[in-house]
């Protein structure tokens, strides 16, 4: 996982963060999916990569809860520390949690775009 998240995430307005959030969820889930479903790895493998992707989960869920403290933007460089403190113990997991980062962020600048454009 490479470059920083944080600074990007920080300029978002709240319904975006919000945005963010629930998308990179979303592709996390999927990506314990397609984890379990790979039958070219072994069970422990499975096993050690989903532990890391739900941690990241767990966070998402905590950040989702705090949009309404003051003290988000303090948080979310935090937030990055976490995540890649949780990819560090598995870097299998790296590219996944980068496709879902960029992804969701996407999602989130480009949904109040098209919504500003309607």
């Amino acid at each position: 996982m490479s470059g920083t998240f944080s600074e990007a995430v920080q300029l978002l307005d709240l319904e975006q963060k919000r945005s963010f959030y629930q998308f990179f969820a979303l592709d996390l889930t999927e990506a314990v999916r397609v984890t379990i479903q790979n039958e070219d790895l072994p069970e422990a493998e499975k096993v050690d990569r989903v532990k890391w992707l739900n941690e990241i989960l767990s966070q998402i869920v905590v950040r989702l809860r705090g949009l309404g403290w003051e003290r988000q933007e303090i948080v979310i460089p935090e937030f990055e520390k976490t995540v890649r403190h949780w990819v560090g113990q598995n870097s299998e997991i790296g590219w996944m949690v980068s496709f879902a980062l960029k992804r969701a962020y996407e999602i989130a600048v480009n949904e109040k775009s098209n919504a500003a454009n309607r």
